[in-house]
């Protein structure tokens, strides 16, 4: 096993381990998502776009692809291969707090600061759903079923 090493210090607030357990992500206040080897300990990548803190980091089942959900209130699909966005998901009117993608990759789930949940079409890059909360959802989860996602209090 391999140490991942940083050249500064960094407040990591969360991970995201690939599917197939040969790349890991890393993400936190400095607004910055890194994409680390597991063999190596080396970062492959640093995704960059986001002007406040990631706040979660969901990968695609395939592991082609991954989401970010930001304090500046943002969803970014990331390209995997290229490290490029590829698309940015506007919606929510303040903190995206989590995002979880559905078994599939079809589409994603996000709980936002403002209250909501969405429902996310990943191909159409569009919110087919809203529920709107009495509290900020503590996270969401992704389920097999399309376009439910649970809250997790």
């Amino acid at each position: 096993m391999s140490t991942i090493t940083a050249t500064r210090w960094v407040v990591v607030l969360l991970r995201a381990i690939a599917p197939d357990g040969t790349w890991l992500t890393t993400a936190g206040r400095d607004r910055r998502v890194r994409i680390w080897d597991r063999a190596s300990g080396t970062c492959s990548a640093t995704l960059t776009g986001h002007s406040e803190s990631v706040w979660s980091v969901a990968i695609a089942p395939d592991g082609t692809w991954l989401t970010t959900a930001s304090g500046d209130g943002r969803v970014r699909i990331w390209d995997r291969a290229s490290g490029t966005c590829s698309a940015t998901l506007t919606g929510h009117t303040s903190s995206v707090l989590s995002v979880a993608i559905a078994p599939d990759g079809a589409w994603l789930a996000t709980g936002g600061h403002d209250r909501t949940v969405r429902i996310w079409d990943v191909a159409g890059q569009r919110t087919v759903g809203v529920a709107r909360l009495a509290r900020c959802p503590a996270g969401v989860r992704a389920g097999p079923e399309q376009g439910v996602a649970g809250l997790i209090r």
